[in-house]
């Protein structure tokens, strides 16, 4: 293969309501000279749909400075692309694998993600603490106080699930099936702190106003309340 053709001095930009008839006439100048010093030696100026590539000689690669913005997207135009013409006068497929899109905000994001990482933590290991002393003192253990554990509960299982969620993200292409069961986790458990959030009137309802029908709701009544409906 024949040494990279570069044209510095030719129009190199991404057009996106370019034909092909446009491309042509834009390195008309350049088609004529080769056909007069390489007559029949080049493949024609060519557009795909991204960039125009110039007329181009035999057995060699056209570089062209990569698009700043495509699609709405912005793009890395410090790299090149190229696209090779064979020795029988056709284009090969244009190659834009230097040509990356730019990762505008990486900081923000990172920050953001970083600052709801430790705020997830942190709640966590609080609802943990409460959760221990509730559990560890008996005199603590009424209907009430079962039920502010579940609520707990519901909360800390949706920051843990939070918390996988955040590490994973990373390698979301390799653990596609985990991400849509612990999104599906995630939806469940943080509409379980509503429900347990309604089970907490409910049950101040029921001991404010209805006092004589407390009796007939047990523990098992909230419980399929909190957790199953």
């Amino acid at each position: 293969m024949g040494a990279n053709y570069t044209l510095d001095d030719e129009p190199l930009d991404y057009h996106a309501n370019m034909t092909m008839q446009d491309c042509q006439k834009m390195h008309a100048n350049l088609t004529a000279k080769l056909s007069e010093t390489h007559p029949g030696a080049f493949c024609d100026a060519s557009f795909d749909n991204i960039l125009c590539w110039p007329p181009t000689l035999l057995n060699s690669t056209a570089e062209m400075k990569c698009f700043s913005d495509f699609l709405g997207i912005r793009y890395d135009d410090s790299q090149n692309a190229t696209r090779t013409c064979m020795g029988n006068g056709t284009w090969m497929k244009s190659v834009y694998d230097n040509c990356k899109e730019l990762d505008l905000f990486p900081s923000s994001v990172d920050t953001q993600t970083n600052i709801y990482l430790i705020g997830y933590i942190i709640s966590t290991i609080t609802l943990i603490v409460a959760i221990f002393i509730f559990t560890y003192f008996k005199e603590l253990r009424c209907l009430r106080n079962i039920i502010h554990m579940n609520l707990m509960w519901s909360y800390l299982l949706t920051y843990v699930t939070w918390i996988i969620f955040l590490i994973g993200v990373n390698f979301r292409e390799q653990m596609a099936i985990m991400c849509v069961f612990l999104v599906t986790l995630l939806h469940y458990f943080h509409i379980t702190t509503f429900f347990w959030m309604f089970v907490e009137g409910l049950y101040l309802y029921i001991l404010v106003v209805r006092t004589l029908t407390r009796e007939s709701f047990k523990l098992r009544v909230y419980l399929a309340i909190g957790w199953v409906v």
